[in-house]
């Protein structure tokens, strides 16, 4: 009888389960312990855990009350008990049917019994402990409901928790910094739960939620595990309460705070309904998304990581935004993932989950809101002319020919270039020396004949010398510039090919002593030991000079500055300032006040420092009046005019209450009352302040009050004898705004100028309302900005009648404290404290006051009246570019391009540009073509006389200089190079030079790519042409562009922005590309006709901060670009990172004595030192190698598998182009480029063929 009492009692049986009855039945039956536990217990075992589940399920759904759960579980273990009384009784059968019943009985009820007590355990119980269900997700965040288990009143509800990481991982994917911080979110995702586990089974399925005054009021950092700190989160909701006897059915107020070391913390506050499935209260209908682009979201997330919000996988919950091209509208459509990937292996269920909530938010932040060894010798020269030599290249020639001879080498032979194909005397050994281009262009026309024979030289020889004219430090030829970007991009693609370059300026009266000075510096270039393998040479003045390239610290400051990445202000006078705005740096410090400096906008009206104003937003100043008093004005009185007036309907013999009546804004307020004939009450909270009221302003002291606490409230009472005021003027905030409330009388009216109650969703105590009352509230700002005429009226003729009433001395000016605007941080503190009186006036009158401002973003304006053409403008670059030009003032627009407006991207580019206002023509045709270019000029004419041009035609045909097809180089050469020449040209026949001339160029104009030998030589021709119109006195820059990602080429291609990425260089973000042409525009009329190479062209791309990333992840990669002899200056700190945690690379005495290093190339024993404990030449160029090919593709080196080909590792031909150049620079070994390329070949082969190439050199230095 005991047991079945503890058993109705407790619902647990477990003793008697798993002691008693196996004891029992081991005696009766004769069983070992083992046995009879083991085959009476194993039904039991398995119902238990599915009585359990069932339990939790039942209780999720609410579909039975637990009480009844447990008790239907208790009945299931009596009744197993029942069954138990009739063992051994009536069969000596040791299986009978009533054991396997009791299990099952018995199991059965105790899961029911144990998973229901389990899931009402209360929320302080271990993780462990509590049974799966579908449930259990949101019981990670919000915990369990206090008031199931414990006494409640059925209104309020609290839930408690102890937030762990290892049970809701995503929320360490949300950082500030390096702090993780609980998501806003998740305090939105608990209420949500919250509301669910209130409604039941009265919530929908997908039921819509709806949020009002959410507050966020502090950060929940959230610590790693392991720290032992868990947060421990509670969470309260109850109705919200309409009146003292009235609680709202539709919504609840719900609260979210931490408890920690006795000290509770609120995070979240705010109200939640269950909204109606119709509402369309709160959406945002967005008008004109026709032509709104895609934004990538890879960079918007980095930017969020620079700034210290750090989203880790689970929270990059964003997959797509389009918005406005212009990137002014504030709209935004943003794409999120359906389901989490935070849910994508789990079957925890939410109503909706805290990710797709964060996606939410993330949406309105974003809508708010880019060396050889020296050899000498004697070699076999053969000597180019021009096909129609002039008598001063044939004397030239003849000149080098006998300068030759006289130094010692032989065999010397002057052709012709047709002849080339013919000549027998072409080996490897031979060195050419080219004067193809001395006075005419050859490259720019290249047909396929003479393409032919050019390569005859380049894939046959390995010393080339291509001498020109086209003297790039004087009076510049550009057609003769070309030659510098072929040699560059060749080299990278043969990198044992000798291409040197040498510019002698015009050959045109050149002197016998200029041509000994050539002879001289032709052997110095070719013959001559160097200690720097510099392959670009200009003569001048007879001196020999090399190129460096280096950096623009002003530029690249400005550029900094500007985008933020350091501190941008600058110290300068009012009067130089221009056009600039306060600005508040941060909030709450006045010290962070400063001008940001504006653009003018360009008219064609007004001169030069004027401004539109409207003109009913001025006011006439007559003679003699002072204008520090009269800016006192418009803002203090007429508000106060208006509050007074049009808010209060102040009457004679009416009581007002004004606070802070010793301000600007409340003595108004106190005049104009006593004018009418009220009787005024007001507040203060200092001395000074209450002694100037009543000497000033003759207020009599016992109608003076503290406006520090709510005493006012009882003084106003006693002074009113218990009626309250007629009419309170209010600007104070909190439990003082609502006691002020309080004072109002029968009938009385309550006006607000404050902003703080209105923004924070304030609440009223509706009592008050039942005197009559009105509450009534306005902003000045608002009205004079707001789109009915009406309020912008009212405000200026209450300034009107303000000046009029000043003017008749009906009203006195307030006292003014007058401050410099190099004073104005101090102004502000000044503002702020307790004892000001009347009003704060800056001081812009002295125009060399020293002020901090910051620099316009962008400095290029572009007038409405004037029209811009573009070419090849409408793909990604152009398109973000023409958006930029409209949004800083274009209006007019001609395109050049070859197939229209008819791909889908420049038709609703065009579309974008007209529906913002701006006339666009479109003109079908080529750039090449003088025709197609005359009839765009016409159009831009028509438009307005052209201010602008941008050349941003671009065609690649990427190949091999080897096999590139004569088509395939004029696809890239035509367009750049005969179209600049047609756009100057046609520009000819304007009166005036557009104010600017913009070349799309690129950096591999300057520093060569593989494969793109054409690409690379119109881009250098294009550098030199932008040098030689400013020469003319034309204003032109020619902008080199790097790897821009987010928009253009690299962005719809971003397999190839990804391998440029692992080389380490650094992109441009589309911000920081228009930065880029916005310097280059603002600066390319600046020293015109006295211009330089350097101000004529804009180089990006050679920075080294991807490099720099990968050299600290212990990559060691290279920067490609920075081992050029012309770039050392740059790479000099580069090589330093690299280099500082290596050993001594020349130091190669220490492996003198390994065998298999005797006799290999001094560069090859460099190159091998790291790897000298090898045991043979083979193993060690295999680690070398291996270890070069890891860094390069940003694999580990112990994943390279040797026997993969290069195709299946991922090998293109940018791979393979430096993959090829280091082999050479390494170890002298040149190994055919499409060797890299091929499907055939791998690291086993290369390692092989160097390996025999090295040995048969050693063999042949040890006379083996």
């Amino acid at each position: 009888m005991g047991l079945y009492v503890n058993t109705f009692m407790t619902g647990a049986v477990s003793v008697t389960c798993v002691v008693l009855i196996p004891f029992r039945y081991q005696t009766a039956a004769g069983l070992s312990p083992l046995q009879a536990g083991a085959r009476r217990l194993i039904l039991f075992s398995g119902a238990s855990p599915i009585g359990a589940i069932v339990a939790a399920a039942l209780c999720k759904k609410r579909r039975v009350p637990p009480l009844y759960i447990m008790m239907f579980g208790e009945i299931l273990q009596i009744l197993g008990l029942v069954l138990a009384t009739t063992l051994l009784t009536s069969s000596n059968d040791r299986d009978e049917p009533a054991l396997y019943g009791l299990q099952v009985c018995i199991g059965f009820g105790m899961g029911f019994v144990m998973g229901t007590a389990t899931l009402l355990t209360p929320a302080i119980a271990e993780r462990r402990d509590l049974g799966e269900s579908s449930g259990f997700g949101m019981a990670l965040l919000i915990g369990l409901m206090l008031t199931i288990t414990t006494p409640g009143n059925g209104i309020d509800y609290c839930w408690r928790n102890t937030l762990r990481l290892n049970e809701v991982p995503w929320v360490a994917d949300h950082k500030v910094e390096d702090q993780i911080v609980f998501p806003a979110a998740g305090y939105l995702a608990i209420a949500i739960e919250a509301l669910s586990q209130i409604l039941g089974d009265s919530l929908p399925l997908t039921p819509p939620i709806e949020f009002q005054n959410v507050s966020f009021n502090a950060a929940l950092i959230v610590k790693d595990e392991g720290s032992g700190a868990d947060s421990e989160i509670h969470t309260v909701m109850a109705p919200r309460r309409l009146s003292t006897k009235q609680l709202s059915s539709v919504y609840y107020d719900f609260s979210v705070s931490s408890w920690k070391s006795n000290h509770v913390l609120t995070h979240c506050s705010g109200g939640i309904r269950l909204s109606s499935a119709t509402s369309s209260e709160g959406s945002v209908n967005i008008q004109d998304s026709v032509g709104y682009r895609m934004w990538p979201m890879k960079r918007w997330y980095e930017k969020a990581s620079e700034e210290g919000l750090v989203f880790g996988p689970h929270m990059r919950s964003i997959i797509g935004l389009q918005a406005d091209r212009s990137r002014l509208s504030s709209d935004s459509i943003c794409t999120t993932h359906t389901k989490p990937l935070a849910l994508a292996a789990s079957s925890i269920s939410y109503q909706v989950h805290p990710i797709t909530i964060d996606a939410c938010l993330q949406a309105a932040i974003l809508s708010a809101a880019a060396g050889t060894p020296n050899r000498n010798g004697v070699f076999d020269v053969l000597i180019d002319t021009t096909r129609k030599p002039s008598l001063t290249v044939q004397k030239l020639a003849d000149s080098l020919e006998t300068h030759l001879r006289n130094n010692d080498v032989q065999a010397v032979s002057v052709v012709e270039f047709e002849s080339l194909s013919n000549s027998s005397t072409i080996t490897r050994e031979t060195l050419v020396i080219s004067l193809l281009e001395l006075e005419n262009e050859l490259l720019g026309s290249l047909s396929e004949e003479h393409m032919n024979l050019l390569r005859t030289a380049t894939d046959t020889v390995k010393n080339l010398l291509w001498v020109t004219g086209a003297n790039m430090l004087a009076e510049p030829n550009p057609d003769l510039a070309m030659a510098p970007g072929l040699s560059r991009s060749i080299i990278m693609e043969q990198p044992s090919l000798n291409f040197n370059i040498l510019d002698v300026g015009p050959v045109v009266g050149m002197g016998q002593a200029s041509i000994a000075t050539t002879c001289d510096n032709v052997v110095r270039i070719m013959f001559a030991p160097r200690a720097i393998n510099d392959k670009e040479f200009i003569q001048h003045n007879r001196l020999l000079y090399i190129s460096r390239l280096g950096s623009d610290f002003s530029t690249n400051a400005l550029f900094r500055r500007r985008l933020g990445m350091e501190q941008g202000f600058q110290q300068t006078t009012l009067g130089s300032a221009g056009n600039a705005r306060l600005e508040v740096g941060q909030p709450g410090i006045t010290d962070s006040l400063y001008f940001q400096q504006h653009p003018a906008e360009l008219s064609e009206s007004l001169p030069k420092g004027y401004i539109d104003v409207k003109t009913q937003a001025a006011h006439r100043l007559l003679p003699g009046e002072d204008t520090k008093v009269m800016a006192t004005l418009p803002v203090a009185w007429g508000a106060a005019l208006y509050a007074v007036r049009e808010r209060a309907y102040l009457r004679a013999g009416e009581t007002v209450l004004v606070h802070s009546g010793a301000g600007a804004f409340g003595s108004a307020v106190i005049r104009l009352a006593q004018q009418i004939g009220a009787e005024v009450y007001t507040t203060v909270g200092a001395r000074k302040r209450r002694e100037f009221l009543i000497k000033e302003m003759g207020i009599p002291e016992d109608h003076i009050f503290c406006s520090r606490d709510e005493s006012f409230e009882e003084d106003i009472k006693k002074a009113t004898d218990g009626r309250g005021v007629d009419v309170v003027i209010n600007s104070l905030v909190g439990d003082l705004m609502h006691a002020s409330w309080r004072c109002v009388g029968d009938f009385g009216r309550f006006v607000e100028v404050g902003k703080k109650e209105l923004l924070d969703a304030g609440k009223l105590d509706m009592s008050v309302f039942a005197r009559g009352a009105t509450f009534t509230a306005f902003d000045n700002t608002e009205m004079l900005f707001h789109p009915d005429d009406y309020y912008r009226k009212t405000y200026i003729s209450m300034v009107k009648e303000i000046l009029s009433m000043y003017r008749s001395g009906k009203i006195k000016p307030v006292p003014i404290m007058e401050f410099d605007v190099s004073e104005i941080s101090q102004a502000y503190r000044f503002f702020s404290s307790k004892d000001r009186v009347g009003k704060v006036v800056i001081s812009l009158e002295n125009l060399n006051s020293i002020i901090k401002v910051m620099p316009p973003k962008y400095t290029s304006q572009f007038a409405s009246h004037k029209s811009y053409l573009l070419v090849g403008a409408l793909g990604g670059l152009g398109r973000s570019l023409s958006s930029w030009m409209r949004s800083q003032g274009a209006r007019n627009f001609v395109f050049i391009a070859r197939s229209g407006a008819s791909k889908k991207e420049a038709k609703e580019q065009v579309d974008y540009l007209r529906r913002s206002g701006a006339r666009v023509q479109v003109v079908q045709g080529d750039v090449s073509r003088s025709s197609d270019v005359e009839k765009a000029v016409a159009e831009s004419k028509a438009l307005g006389p052209i201010g602008g041009v941008v050349h941003a035609a671009m065609g690649l045909h990427e190949d091999l200089f080897g096999r590139m097809t004569n088509e395939g180089w004029h696809t890239s050469v035509r367009s750049k190079w005969r179209g600049a020449w047609n756009l100057h040209n046609a520009l000819q026949s304007q009166a005036a030079s557009p104010d600017f001339f913009l070349l799309a160029s690129s950096m591999t104009g300057t520093v060569g790519v593989a494969t793109e030998t054409n690409y690379c030589a119109a881009n250098a021709f294009l550098d030199a042409f932008s040098y030689w119109r400013r020469r003319q006195g034309l204003p032109t820059v020619s902008i080199g562009l790097g790897m821009v990602s987010e928009v253009g080429y690299l962005h719809e291609n971003p397999q190839i922005e990804a391998l440029l990425l692992r080389r380490g260089i650094q992109p441009l973000n589309e911000d920081e590309f228009l930065q880029v042409v916005d310097l280059g525009i603002s600066n390319s009329g600046r020293d015109i006709g006295n211009s330089t190479v350097t101000n004529s062209h804009m180089l990006t791309g050679m920075e080294t901060f991807g490099v720099r990333k990968l050299l600290d992840k212990g990559f060691e990669v290279t920067h490609t670009v920075m081992d050029d002899e012309r770039s050392s200056i740059l790479s000099a700190a580069l090589d330093f990172d690299r280099t500082r945690n290596t050993g001594d690379p020349n130091n190669i005495s220490s492996g003198a004595s390994l065998g298999w290093m005797k006799g290999l190339p001094e560069v090859a024993a460099k190159s091998l030192m790291k790897e000298t404990s090898a045991p043979s030449l083979k193993e060690a160029l295999s680690l070398v190698i291996g270890r070069k090919f890891s860094n390069l593709i940003l694999m580990p080196f112990e994943k390279i598998d040797y026997a993969r080909s290069f195709a299946q590792l991922g090998v293109d031909s940018m791979i393979a182009s430096e993959f090829r150049a280091w082999f050479w620079n390494g170890f002298a070994v040149d190994i055919p480029f499409l060797d890299f390329l091929s499907p055939d070949k791998n690291l086993e082969a290369v390692v092989s063929f160097a390996e025999a190439t090295l040995a048969t050199e050693s063999k042949g230095k040890l006379g083996g």
